[in-house]
């Protein structure tokens, strides 16, 4: 678990060290990769850093915000957030249901075969008995016989 803050932090601290194609270090606003990697609290930022740090963290939140709306992570009242699950398209849920519907029958399958099988292992066991009787018995007959 982690908080907005922490991802805050993170994206910040990748986007200082990223090299963003198409902005020369000329047009960057000074002390920008500073302002980046500090947090917009830091009293050393300037104004300028200071603000491009801010409108970062604003738009993490934004998007955090989004995926909590989405059900797809959540925060708690501790402020840490963790990982629920991506939303299912309808598709995707026909599909589940299906599966689990298809799951159902055969484990009902697979219960009906095991108490056949069960039955004939009965039955096998009746018949083999009765063969044993029959074998002891015409063994009987012939000692007789003889």
């Amino acid at each position: 678990m982690t908080s907005y803050s922490e991802v805050a932090d993170e994206l910040v601290a990748e986007i200082a060290a990223a090299n963003i194609p198409g902005i020369s270090k000329a047009d960057q606003v000074p002390d920008v990769a500073l302002a980046l990697s500090r947090r917009p609290q830091d009293q050393s930022l300037t104004g300028a850093g200071r603000d491009v740090v801010q409108n970062i963290r604003r738009r993490v939140y934004d998007a955090l915000n989004v995926l909590r709306a989405m059900n797809i992570i959540a925060k708690h009242k501790n402020k840490e957030i963790h990982w629920v699950s991506l939303p299912e398209t309808s598709s995707q849920q026909e599909e589940c249901k299906m599966l689990e519907s298809e799951r159902a029958q055969l484990q009902r399958s697979i219960e009906q075969k095991k108490l056949l099988l069960r039955e004939l292992f009965r039955q096998v066991r009746h018949e083999q008995a009765r063969a044993t009787v029959r074998m002891r018995e015409r063994e009987r007959e012939t000692e007789r016989e003889h």
